[in-house]
This record gives structure tokens, sequence and C-alpha cells, in this order.
């Protein structure tokens, strides 16, 4: 507990760094700064009571250094609450973070801003955030915004760290900056960064954020500037074969203020200073047109999503919420931004439909993805940039290896869909491009089958092939041993406890602990109390514990494996590399199956509803006909004790505008929002 670690300094240390403290700059509320005390953390003035309210739920642990004038809030965190809530921060809350330290642990005023991170700004944050498989390491991009007041045009840089992608686009927009609302919802940044301006623009730009849920960061005027940005492009762009390698020489350049605002997201982000995005990012125009027009207030209207935490699936109250059935991380990401950014390609739309309705139509292939193989899909996009990063580890191989194992079987199901003639949509967008870029991962399964050690994965164990080296096959030796004796103690004990081995007393191990015994708690009377077999801890499963001699064979053995793992550790370096380089097809993958992911979540949706789901007949754009018969909305026809009434809604070339009248709550707005969402 933090409770039980001391801030250890004297009456002039905590008075100068209480006024070094109060000698900060002032800060936001969304603004947390936590001080790096080596062994733990500290946060203090409001930071301190926003903190303990939120990981202990009580202000109880608020501890008030200094005295009089110079009192402050303190509280000390240890390493895994600092952790914990540093992901709740910038994950979550989308707040900021600061962190200071005080190198060689000098005078209590001598501290520096180490680490700053912000919800579209993680990179310093990386190793804490992502330690283990989140989709929070996706979609984290950021949005620089410059308005000119001459031409009344917004410029917008978005800027995907994890992707490695620019996107830009100039536009015009009104005083009320709908466009730019428009792009803010559809593309989701996690951030906008604006320039100081003393006109009003930057407080109008930041209400636009704000209402969309976006934090809104406040940056000089000088950084919106094209000054070296050339230079900076030149070092983080990777240039197709044959194109020229002079940023000055690419399209986008003459959109002077989307540039500018790319080149303060730049400067924000750092990412010259990491040399590892060199020669990494791409560049495109921002493509806004593609899609259906959407501001916060028709997001809102007609609850397309919601951004609460609670929102259910059981009981949808949310677009999302109904039609998100994926089973798949990346399906769920995707269907999200498909709702945010409706399509008004038709040719597009009508090969999405064409295969909802075949998996609608086939009762054994829809079941088949979706108890099946599609849940047993792991997050290919978060490992795939783990590999990118050369962040990924033995077990993440070892993932990736598995999900392309079962690859092979979902592709025959969608060949044999159709009486073997699949759709033309289902074979051109699914199966074949999934079956080209599993042949492009065959060489990445022969390395990981040759290298890893598939016998030992069930045990929790990813450890290379002992005959890779004569030292590994010497260790190996010593586990194997190890572990033939661990079944003779097994034996023993059995028989001191008069218990039946492998039945009522069991041999188990896992990573931490390594081997050890269990019993049921109904058996726990034969182990209470004696000496000779100290218990371990106590669960629902039963009692785990060791006998003296299990606990010295086990920490020989896990020496063993600790010293085993160093050895092979320039063998997994040399893995990780060679499938680093695999990233780009796993990616490609990921997208494959996340699209199919979303199309049977469509599918299932339709086909269980209690009311029937029909495809629509889509007409080009300019037709001047839109005709629904017995339009339902999908939502609050779900609402219990609620008989919903159906209505025909047509509209033509000579009925472009329609009256609704009737009495308060009869029902008009409902009617125009099913419109609006079944559109």
């Amino acid at each position: 507990m933090a409770g039980k670690i001391q801030l250890n300094l004297d009456g002039q240390q905590i008075n100068t760094f209480v006024s070094y403290f109060k000698s900060l700059p002032k800060k936001p509320a969304t603004t947390i700064r936590f001080f790096n005390r080596g062994d733990f953390y500290t946060v203090h003035g409001s930071d301190a009571e926003q903190a303990s309210k939120s990981i202990f739920r009580t202000t109880s642990f608020i501890k008030t250094i200094g005295s009089g004038k110079d009192a402050l809030d303190s509280l000390i965190l240890n390493k895994n609450q600092f952790e914990s809530y540093v992901k709740d921060l910038l994950l979550v809350k989308q707040y900021r973070v600061e962190v200071y330290t005080n190198p060689g642990k000098k005078s209590q005023s001598s501290w520096n801003l180490e680490f700053k991170g912000s919800p579209g700004n993680l990179s310093q944050f990386e190793d804490i955030l992502f330690s283990s498989d989140n989709d929070q390491v996706l979609g984290n991009s950021v949005l620089g915004i410059k308005f000119d007041s001459k031409t009344k045009s917004v410029g917008v840089a978005l800027v995907d760290n994890v992707d490695h992608c620019f996107s830009v686009a100039q536009f015009p927009d009104d005083d009320n900056f709908s466009n730019l609302e428009s792009v803010i919802i559809q593309f989701g940044p996690k951030e906008c960064v604006g320039a100081s301006e003393s006109s009003g623009d930057t407080d109008r730009l930041k209400k636009i954020a704000e209402r969309c849920g976006v934090m809104f960061s406040v940056r000089k005027k000088s950084e919106f500037s094209l000054d070296g940005l050339t230079q900076d492009l030149n070092r983080l762009l990777k240039f197709k074969d044959g194109q020229q390698q002079n940023a000055q020489a690419i399209p986008q350049m003459s959109l002077e203020v989307a540039m500018a605002s790319l080149s303060a997201v730049i400067k924000y982000l750092e990412l010259c200073s990491d040399t590892e995005n060199f020669g990494h990012f791409k560049i495109q125009n921002l493509d806004r047109q593609r899609f259906v027009y959407l501001d916060s207030a028709a997001i809102s209207a007609l609850s397309v999503y919601s951004t609460a935490e609670n929102s259910s699936r059981s009981n949808p109250t949310t677009i999302v919420d109904l039609l998100d059935k994926c089973r798949t991380a990346q399906g769920h990401r995707l269907l999200h931004q498909w709702v945010k950014q409706p399509l008004k390609d038709i040719l597009v739309v009508n090969e999405r439909h064409d295969i909802v309705e075949l998996l609608c139509n086939d009762t054994v292939l829809r079941q088949s993805l979706y108890e099946e193989s599609l849940r047993r899909v792991p997050d290919l996009h978060v490992l795939s940039k783990k590999l990118e990063r050369k962040k990924s580890n033995l077990q993440d191989c070892d993932r990736i290896y598995q999900a392309m194992e079962k690859l092979p079987t979902l592709i025959k199901a969608l060949e044999e869909c159709n009486d073997g003639e699949p759709h033309p949509s289902l074979r051109d967008s699914i199966s074949e491009p999934l079956k080209d870029n599993l042949k492009d991962m065959e060489k990445y399964q022969e390395m990981v089958g040759s290298t890893l050690d598939l016998g030992l994965v069930d045990k929790g164990e990813y450890l290379v092939k002992a005959e890779f080296d004569d030292d590994l096959q010497k260790l190996r030796e010593k586990m194997d041993e190890l572990e033939e004796a661990f079944e003779r103690e097994l034996n023993r004990a059995a028989r001191d406890l008069s218990l039946e081995p492998k039945k009522t007393l069991k041999l188990e191990s896992n990573s931490q602990l390594g081997y050890f015994f269990r019993v049921t708690l109904k058996e726990e009377k034969t182990i209470r109390n004696n000496k000779n077999y100290p218990q371990i801890d106590t669960n629902k499963a039963g009692v785990r514990f060791r006998s003296t001699k299990l606990l010295d064979m086990n920490e020989d053995y896990l020496a063993t494996m600790e010293q085993y793992s160093e050895h092979q550790q320039s063998i997994v370096n040399e893995v990780i590399s060679i499938a680093a380089g695999y990233s780009g097809t796993l990616q490609h993958i990921s997208y494959i199956i996340a699209r199919l992911d979303v199309l049977c979540s469509f599918a299932v949706v339709a086909s269980c509803s209690s009311k029937p789901y029909v495809r629509p007949k889509m007409l080009p754009q300019g037709s001047g006909v839109m005709k629904v018969t017995e339009a339902r909305h999908p939502c609050v026809e779900l609402v219990d004790n609620v008989s919903f009434i159906p209505n025909d809604i047509e509209f033509t070339k000579d009925s472009l505008f329609q009256v609704i009248t009737g009495p308060n709550m009869g029902g008009k707005s409902t009617f125009i929002r099913r419109l609006a969402i079944l559109l």
C-alpha cells in the first residue's frame, strides 16, 4: 500500500519543495502533475484530492506537508497505482499528464519536466499504456487546425502516429465552422491543436472541439508556420519508388493553410526527435466528401453512438449498441468508424449489402463465422503494431502463428458457401485477398514453427527450441530432469497425504509461481497445520501449496528457466526483427477480418430481429425518389412495453417538402429521426 511509503523530507526540504511547487505555471484542472521520487510518485494540491478520490475512493490517504500558508496536500502512489492512474487519465478521462523528476536527487527546487502526454500524444507513455494488448493503442490521432480569416478557409492535418499517416485538407467554412465540426465527428481525433489567436477564433474552435468531446490544446502561433516543414517531411515521409525524394514536390504542399497545421502537429508530437519515425509516414488528402455530412447535433439527436462507458448492448439505446455484435476487437473499431462515416458511393454500399444478404440467407455460414471462426481471432492490428515497433515477444509471435493456422478453415467455409459458388462481392473483397495475404505469411509460419517450442505453449512457456544451441540443450535437459522429479514428488506427497495423484492431488504450474500442488477445498484438512506443506494461497479452485522438497526444486527450476530465457534472447531478437517485416501483411489481414466481422454482425442483427429487416434498393444520387414502406425506428421498437406503429414515407421530385402535424408526444420527432437513421 502507498500508505506504508514515507516521504522522508526534513522541514527545510519540505519548505523548499512547497515553494517550488507553488511557483510552477498555472495549469488547467485537466492536467495532472506527478513527481517521480524513485521508488514511488507523489501528487500535490488539487491533484492529490482528485487522485485520492479516483484511486482509493476516499481522501483519507492525503497528508499535509508544511504548515500555515505553506501547507500543501500530498498523496503518495506506488508504481502500480501510478501506472493504473496514468492509463485512466490518458485513455479514459482524456486528461493531460506531466511527470517531473529530480536528477541526482538534488535540491527540492531542482525538478525537470521529463515526460508529458495527452490523449493524442502517448508516445512517451507507450511502455506503461501498452505493455499488454489494448485496443486503445489505436486511434490516438491528433488534428491540427488553422483558420485563415482572410480567405475564410480552414486547414486541417490529421496525424496518426500509429498508422504513420498524414492526412490534410483545406476547405472554406462558415462562421459556425460547420464543415470543421463534421471533420472532427467523422474522423474522431483524440485531440485538436490550434493556434493562439487574439481575434477570438481560438475560443470558437475550442468550443467546437469540446462540443464533439475532443480535447483542445492551444499552441504558439509561430508553430503554425511552413518554415522547416520541407526538411521535416523529407525525413519523415516514405517516398514511393520512382518518386522525387523532395517533399516540396508533393501536391499537398499547395494547401498552405493545411500544411501549416501539419507543421504544428509535427512539432507538438516531436516526431523528428525520434529517428524510428524517419521514412515511415505517408501523406494523403483527407477525403471528407466521400461521407454523408454529420455534426455533433445529428449524432446526439439520432443516438448514433454514446460516449458513456456504460452503454449497453443488451438494452440498446444507440445505433452502435444495436449493430455491434462483432466478435473481434478490430471489428468493433471498424464498425464505429463506418457508423460515423456513412458512405455516398452506391457501388461500395451495394457491395456491403451483397455480403450481408448472403450471410443472412446462409445460416450455416453465418453461425460458423459468428460462433467459431471470428471469436478465435486476436487483435491482429495491435499485434502488427507491436511487431512494427519491435516491442513483441515470443507469446505475440505464437498468437499470430495460431491465428494464421486457423484462417484456412475460415477461407474454406467462405469458398464452399452458396453451393461452392461464392458471390463475387464476397470472393473479391474477402476470400481472395485473405488467401493472397495468408500466402505471404507462409515464411513467417515456417520461421515460428521451426523456432518456437510449440509443445510448451500449453504450459504457458514460450521458449526457443533447445536444439538451436548447445547451452540451451543442456538447460533444457536439466529442466526435463526437474519435471520428472516433480512427478516423483507428486507421487510421494500423495502417499504421505493419503491422496490420489493427478485426481485429488494435482501438480500444476504457471509462469509466475512455477510448480505447485493443488487440492480442492474439501481436501484442505489433509494439509491444515502441516509444516511440511506450506500453503501459497486459497481460492474457489482450491488450495495451492508445496512440499518443502518441491519448494527447493521449484526455485531451481525457475532459476534454470531464467537462464534459458536470458540465453535465448539473441535468438528471440532476431526472430522479432524478421517478424517485423510481416507487419504490413498482418495489417491487411486484420482489416479484411474486421470487414468480415462487421458485415457478419449486420447479418446477425438483421436475421435475429423479432421483426424482419429488408435490403433496400439503392438508387443513384439525383434520382429524386425516396420511398420507405412500414418504416420503423430500430432502437425504439426494442423498448419494453412499446408497441411501435410503422409508417410509410415517400418523397418524389414533385414532393420534396412535407409538413408533419400532431399533438405533443405524438411521435413527430421519432418519425423524422427514423427516416434519418434509415438513410
